[in-house]
Formats: C-alpha cells, structure tokens, sequence
C-alpha cells in the first residue's frame, strides 16, 4: 500500500487516563511503516460514542502529539462530521467537528488550533525520519521504554521531574526533537543539555521562535509540544 492508516482511539478509560494498548500501537505502527518505506497515518478520535469519553482540547492535543513524536506523517480526525446513524441509533453523544446539522463544535477549534502548529512545521515533519524516542517517569497509557534512549546525537542529557516524551528525528541528516508533555493534567519543565551550543528554530502551539545555547529549558501546558529544528550542523 502507498501509505498505513490506523484507527487508535485511548479514550474509552476515565480523564486523565489513556488506554493502555495505545504507545504499542503506535510502536508497531512506526516499526511496520519503517520496514516498508512507506508513511503512517493516526486517526485521532473527537466524537464520543459507545465507551469513548466526550473529548477536551488536551484529549486531542495529547493524541496528535504523541502520534507525531512516534513519527506519523498524517493525522485524520474521527469524525469529521457525526454521522447520521450514530444520532438516530443513539450511538454517538458528539463531539464531532461538525454536528449532524452542519454546525462547526468546538471540537472544530480544537483541531484547528492544533493543526495550526502542525502546519507551521510539517516542513520539517514530513521531511524526517524518525529513529528512536525518549521517555521520562511516567504516562497516562503504559509505554514500553525497552528500545528508548537517554541520549541520541545533540542531546546528552535531560533532568526532569515531569512525564516527558522525546520523538528523535533524522532531517535530511540533520537532527529534530519533538518534545511533548505526556501528561494530561500537569505542567512540565525539564532541562535539555546538549554536547555543544546548538541553535534552533523552534515550533509551539503558540508561537515560532529561535533559541542558543548548550542547555534548554522545556515548559510545557498539559499535552503540548514543542519541536526543536537545528540549524548549526557540522
């Protein structure tokens, strides 16, 4: 197939917890996708029905940034818009991004802002490979960390107290780090220091910025993310 697109809804389990099949899947995912060379979509679930949670913005940011830290080159929304079955077989609750009458949710505003900062750095995204993750305490799914890291090329070490998911890429030889607070509830700080002073641009859900310097200073809002694209490579 020209691509591999995976249904893996986490939240039919109480906020702020994830199901906890839903990093395997990602890592089998990521491992298919690797083997034959092919991209790996993520469907992020927003409608509630059967045992699945209505969904808030964290639910959804948490999806998409844990599925782009694993390296998806696409995220799709379940659903678009609520079917009309689901609202006459009592199925569905909402939280679709468009009702079954055609009106925008907040659902809608949710992905849009989300898929504003995706958009503002799939050129490095889309363009990367990903090679291997880091993950620091702990995670509101069970995260097998058996092939993760401590280090990998600039990074040679992060001090953290907070639950704190790393995704390493390969940018056209280059390196990317997309660092995302896996938690849904808490805040994040943790501190990056890297084998020599880096220069980077930096993509949040709130702003594009640059940063300098041999140690970083991540703060996160519950489920954000931040992706670190270097740009002083030897």
């Amino acid at each position: 197939p020209q691509m591999l697109s995976v249904d893996n809804y986490p939240t039919n389990v109480k906020f702020p917890n994830m199901a906890d099949y839903y990093f395997d899947q990602l890592e089998l995912n990521s491992k298919v996708a690797s083997k034959y060379k092919i991209p790996w979509w993520t469907f992020v679930l927003t409608t509630e029905h059967y045992s699945y949670r209505q969904v808030s913005e964290v639910d959804v940011d948490w999806q998409v940034n844990t599925a782009l830290a694993y390296g998806s080159k696409g995220i799709q929304y379940f659903c678009y818009q609520e079917p009309y079955e689901f609202t006459t077989g009592n199925i569905a609750k909402g939280g679709s991004l468009i009702d079954s009458n055609g009106n925008k949710t907040e659902v809608y505003d949710y992905c849009q802002r989300i898929n504003s900062q995706v958009s503002r750095m799939d050129h490095v995204l889309m363009n990367s490979t990903c090679i291997t993750r880091m993950a620091f305490n702990n995670s509101p799914s069970k995260i097998d960390k058996t092939n993760f890291v401590d280090s990998f090329r600039e990074i040679k070490s992060i001090t953290t107290g907070d639950d704190l998911l790393v995704g390493c890429f390969d940018y056209n030889g280059k390196s990317a780090f997309y660092f995302v607070n896996n938690n849904l509830s808490n805040n994040l700080t943790a501190t990056v220091n890297f084998t020599s002073k880096i220069e980077a641009n930096t993509y949040s859900k709130t702003e594009d910025s640059t940063f300098k310097g041999e140690q970083a200073t991540i703060t996160l809002e519950p489920a954000q993310g931040i992706l670190f694209e270097l740009t002083n490579y030897k």
